[in-house]
């Protein structure tokens, strides 16, 4: 097995373009498009940065008007006659970027390796654009993506547990939605004024995501609580911003319970208090890159509030029950809280270097 490392997505991109024998060629990108995620509409930004005016590109997506308002680029149900059309008229296809194979997988992403194969066998170039895919992704799938991936005319893998995963020829290069532009100071500073956040306030974010398993979701709002009270009690000019990166609940939660049911449940347990704000998923990603931006310190559980922190030198504790966070945090040697199980971490006492106390949150279930 070959895993290369230390490269960019840009340069291989730019390298499977020339390579084309068109000088244009027809590419379809499949990922979590559209779908209200801010963390995939970062990556899908980066890429098209790269694509736009080299590549005729459209993506496939369960809200292609969504896709096309965001991203001004063309945009296809892949169940549609134009979806259709234009996987029959694509000379290059590209799956990723992002977790789509991850844990707790949708029934579409599952069936993606399949119609990969079926494509490549209509003479298709099939190629993996930044995807992660880990020990935790269903078996069956693993073997059709280490075939797919053999024979690729690019496998391109966003941490070193995706590289084991697809094996042959894999190449690690960093997420590409961590480092899109974020939204200047200025824009940001009137968004957050528009919300009521003091314009001198000294500022913490926490982004919160449900998970599969409700006990999680008690121990990452029992962290959640202890540093939001821990900042408002040690800053004199404190104040809070809970970051709503999804409007949908991954693991089949859908709009049920999402980021924001998490938010507005740990709002309503500090008695709605007004210095905690609420940024929700209906912004751009560049302006929720600005908004981390602006402050001081981070607190997160979605992978790409965890990169847009680091990205942007802010202090960043983070949580994660899923592989492709710990693969994140450990590869970046940060401090994370395992949510997958009962712990005690000293989450005040990581905020110490901040402000002043400290205390010790035990994640034991109610």
């Amino acid at each position: 097995m070959t895993v290369s490392q230390a490269s960019s997505l840009p340069e291989h991109l730019c390298k499977l373009l020339a390579a084309s024998p068109k000088a244009n060629p027809r590419m379809v990108i499949f990922g979590n498009y559209g779908n209200g995620n801010l963390g995939d509409e970062a990556i899908l930004s980066a890429i098209l940065a790269t694509l736009r005016y080299r590549a005729s590109v459209t993506v496939m997506s369960r809200r292609p008007d969504r896709v096309n308002a965001l991203h001004a680029i063309p945009s296809a149900n892949a169940l549609s006659v134009a979806g259709v059309r234009s996987l029959l008229r694509a000379d290059i296809v590209a799956i990723g970027g992002g977790g789509i194979f991850g844990n707790n997988m949708a029934l579409l992403p599952r069936l993606l390796p399949l119609l990969a194969l079926v494509l490549r066998m209509l003479g298709k170039s099939i190629v993996f654009v930044a995807i992660g895919a880990y020990t935790t992704t269903p078996g069956w799938i693993k073997p059709l993506l280490r075939v797919l991936a053999r024979t690729s005319a690019m496998t391109t893998v966003r941490d070193a547990e995706s590289a084991q995963v697809l094996g042959a020829n894999s190449i690690v290069v960093p997420d590409p939605g961590m480092s899109i532009v974020a939204t200047p100071a200025s824009e940001v500073a009137g968004y957050l004024a528009d919300l009521g956040v003091p314009v001198d306030a000294t500022l913490l974010a926490v982004s919160l995501k449900p998970a599969a398993d409700p006990r999680v979701d008690i121990r990452q709002k029992k962290v959640a609580t202890a540093a939001i009270e821990h900042w408002l009690r040690a800053e004199p000019s404190g104040a809070v911003v809970l970051l709503c990166l999804s409007e949908r609940g991954d693991h089949g939660h859908g709009m049920g319970r999402s980021d924001r049911t998490l938010a507005d449940e740990v709002r309503h347990g500090l008695g709605d208090d007004p210095r905690v704000h609420l940024v929700e998923a209906d912004v751009t990603p560049w302006l929720m890159k600005g908004v981390i931006a602006r402050c001081a310190v981070v607190v997160a559980h979605r992978l790409h509030a965890q990169m847009f922190a680091v990205d942007e030198g802010r202090p960043l504790l983070g949580m994660s029950w899923e592989r492709k966070s710990d693969a994140f945090l450990d590869e970046m040697g940060l401090p994370r809280i395992d949510l997958s199980r009962n712990s005690r971490f000293d989450v005040t006492g990581w905020l110490g270097a901040h402000t002043s106390a400290s205390s010790t949150v035990a994640l034991v279930d109610d």
